[in-house]
């Protein structure tokens, strides 16, 4: 009976197998299909698509670098604001497949939306609405990038892939930096040595920033790869890093590295993970030795070469470049302090919802003006330029968002400690007790170094906490510090379509903006080589398209300066003033209303202007639009004492010798007329020859340096032949 059941099953078989190898290829392949549909196969391979996507954008945010556009973080900003919601499109597609779209939500979500809630509070006082809400759209693509790492990194090769390309794309803008710095590729124009090193980042701060933060959790990919050559090149690649952060030479960035060391070593014994490291000790002690000669030997600015007495340029003046060191450092922090004590004066004013996120560089300027008035604000008597951030996270956050959003972003951060330490608590693998710790020392490099700089405000940066910390709550470590949502019938299908209409709105805006930006960047290629109609054109078309436009506002009315439409400017400039706040912006300003009789308008201007302690040309230009709108307030005299005193302090200042000379000339006083009208005749024919030696002598030369120097030569023309003019007019001398 067994017999003839097993002859049976083998006779089925055969004929199973003879009727496919019969069957129609093309219905094979539909038959594959259909059971492929109905399969787990679908999610398996959007999990995967989803696993590499997150990847490649972990690799391409920090090199992303557009030369069409007019900053590098701005770039990356685009990127991440197109790319992150076309993920959480896929995301939702995949969950629709599904009868229930099973969502993680780490603990960090609620003081995330009490977050987001005190951003909106925050309109209120904002100078510029339009401002917050494209700061707050950053905000929250960031926040669906870390469920998107949260929710779909489950393996160690996931963690392994996520590093490996952070790592590569970290060497890559490391390398760029280097070749910089040694002058093989340009950085910009003008600059050398560390002045050249921007890397893809804009700024070697930046660089060394996001390097910082990276270095610790990169010893995670180390420790798990398991091939020789690739421990190999993983360790060359940490030791590039490790290099480039010294050369940068930002005190910054070593500081928040050396606390999270420190972190690390307290807390090795605490979380059981010393003897993990002793059956890893090769690879370890050989990471610390490469690591310590590197610091004592290798790097351009080690502690070796700076006692043999060479500097970062091979010149043995080490005691002096260490003293002008140290000075820098000094008055670096000087402009720290002056920079939070402006922050906490916006915050005594606007304590419980603040002045409004990214806002902080709007009201910077009349602020300045505020604290340098107060008993404190008279210790810094010196010019410090308009900050955009406040070079200070918790003063930022404070200034921007009060008490409200600080109180938010605390319970926000005090959420992921207290998960940090509860899943470190309950992981009873000690490579990933040893992961976590690792990835929180890189969030302490993070947020050490946000106490002196604003890397919450830098995308690749960001990039670098937001992985961090989704990796750290990702389900390779456990389930610890979540909530598990499930949604079935008409709310999965409504959140789905709200999700997908929210990320293509963001996404269009964002695309919008950045065509935006690509036709402001030719409109001032196009002011700065002389076409002043085609220019005006590429402005308009920026403006037009730009939801928040700012320095907009000020390109075009330089344009429409030049084209001669001084009303427009006028009007141009005052929208300016809420979006673009800026020195340049108030003295173009004032300039434009003094020639146009609006006293009201080029006062309150110079007002503001000279009590933010100006640097020495915008206050020279300042003191003579102040001398001029006493003139036209009918203070003649006094008028004339401020211009005397404006010559004395800096006689070779033309427009001060031609003002006077047409003063005096009106009140009849020839001979006092022709001398100043003489002096400025001469300093103006000075000043062509050498803008034109200056043009003829230029080897290397930008379209921006190319334009001012045009138009220099143009204004310089135009004042010698007014001078000349005026001359005509006076009497002959009395001794002819």
């Amino acid at each position: 009976m067994l017999y003839n059941i097993t002859m049976a099953t083998k006779q089925l078989a055969k004929r199973r197998l003879t009727k496919r190898a019969r069957q129609n290829p093309l219905e094979r392949i539909f038959n594959q299909i259909i059971v492929w549909r109905d399969s787990d196969s679908i999610d398996i391979i959007g999990r995967h698509l989803m696993v590499y996507l997150i990847a490649l954008l972990s690799f391409a945010i920090p090199l992303a670098i557009w030369e069409g556009s007019t900053d590098y973080g701005y770039v990356k900003s685009i990127l991440a604001l197109v790319s992150f919601p076309v993920l959480l499109i896929l995301w939702a597609l995949l969950g629709g497949r599904k009868r229930s779209w099973q969502i993680r939500l780490p603990w960090v979500t609620l003081p995330f939306a009490l977050l987001v809630g005190a951003m909106l509070l925050s309109l209120i006082n904002a100078m510029n609405m339009r401002v917050v809400l494209q700061s707050l759209a950053l905000v929250i693509v960031f926040f669906i990038f870390y469920l998107l790492v949260v929710n779909f990194i489950e393996k160690e090769r996931d963690i392994k892939l996520i590093f490996s390309v952070l790592l590569f794309s970290a060497v890559i803008a490391s390398a760029y930096g280097l070749l910089q710095y040694l002058g093989i590729l340009p950085g910009p124009p003008g600059a050398h040595g560390l002045g050249a090193l921007i890397s893809t980042m804009g700024n070697r701060n930046f660089l060394g920033g996001f390097l910082s933060y990276l270095f610790l959790p990169a010893f995670i990919l180390l420790l798990r790869v398991r091939h020789v050559l690739s421990k190999l090149i993983t360790l060359l690649a940490i030791m590039g890093i490790f290099y480039t952060i010294l050369l940068v030479e930002q005190m910054g960035t070593r500081v928040g590295l050396f606390g999270a060391a420190i972190l690390l070593v307290g807390v090795i014994f605490i979380w059981r993970v010393a003897g993990l490291l002793l059956t890893r000790k090769r690879i370890l002690v050989t990471a610390a030795a490469i690591l310590l000669f590197i610091y004592l030997f290798a790097a351009p600015t080690s502690r070796f070469n700076a006692v043999i007495g060479l500097g970062s340029d091979g010149t043995p003046v080490a005691s002096v470049v260490q003293f002008f060191r140290d000075q820098w450092e000094r008055n670096a922090g000087r402009v720290r302090v002056w920079n939070w004590w402006i922050g906490w004066e916006m915050f005594r004013d606007n304590p419980i919802i603040g002045v409004g996120l990214g806002n902080y560089k709007l009201n910077f300027l009349p602020y300045k003006a505020e604290f340098l008035a107060t008993e404190r604000g008279e210790e810094f008597d010196f010019p410090i330029p308009r900050a955009a951030q406040a070079h200070n996270e918790i003063v930022q956050i404070t200034a921007e968002l009060g008490v409200v959003g600080l109180l938010a972003a605390l319970a926000a951060i005090g959420t992921i400690i207290f998960t940090f330490v509860k899943r470190l608590s309950q992981q009873k693998d000690a490579q990933r007790r040893l992961d976590l710790l690792l990835l929180g020392c890189g969030i302490t490099a993070f947020f050490i170094h946000s106490l002196v700089s604003f890397p919450l405000r830098l995308p690749a940066s960001s990039l670098v906490l937001v992985l961090a910390v989704g990796l750290a709550g990702s389900l390779f470590y456990g389930r610890t510090g979540e909530w598990k949502v499930s949604l079935c019938g008409w709310p999965r299908r409504i959140l789905i379509s709200l999700v997908i209409l929210f990320s293509l709105f963001i996404c269009i805006v964002s695309a919008r903006d950045f065509k935006a930006d690509l036709y402001l960047n030719r409109g001032i290629d196009a002011f700065h080589m002389g076409y002043f109609h085609l220019a005006y054109r590429d402005i308009q078309r920026s403006h037009a398209l730009d939801f928040a436009p700012r320095q907009t506002y000020f390109h075009l009315a330089m344009v429409q300066l030049q084209l001669g439409r001084y009303e427009e400017a006028k009007e141009s400039l005052k929208q300016a003033r809420t979006r673009f706040v800026t020195a340049e912006v108030f003295i173009n300003l004032a300039n434009i209303a003094v020639n146009l009789g609006d006293i009201e308008t080029a006062r309150m201007s110079i007002d503001l202007l000279l009590a933010t302690v100006p640097f020495p040309k915008i206050e020279r230009e300042a003191r003579f639009l102040e001398a001029a709108i006493t003139l036209r307030e009918g203070y003649t005299e006094q008028a004339l004492a401020s211009l005397e005193r404006l010559r004395a302090d800096d006689p070779g200042f033309t427009r001060t010798h031609f003002f006077l000379g047409e003063i005096y000339r009106q009140q009849g006083r020839y001979d006092e007329a022709r001398k100043s009208l003489k002096q400025a005749l001469t300093l103006i024919e000075q000043q062509i020859t050498s803008t034109h030696h200056q043009l003829a002598a230029a080897v290397e030369i930008t379209v921006e340096q190319f334009g001012k120097l045009r138009r220099q030569i143009s204004k310089l023309t135009e004042q010698k032949e007014a001078v000349q003019a005026v001359l005509e007019m006076l009497p002959p001398a009395s001794g002819n």
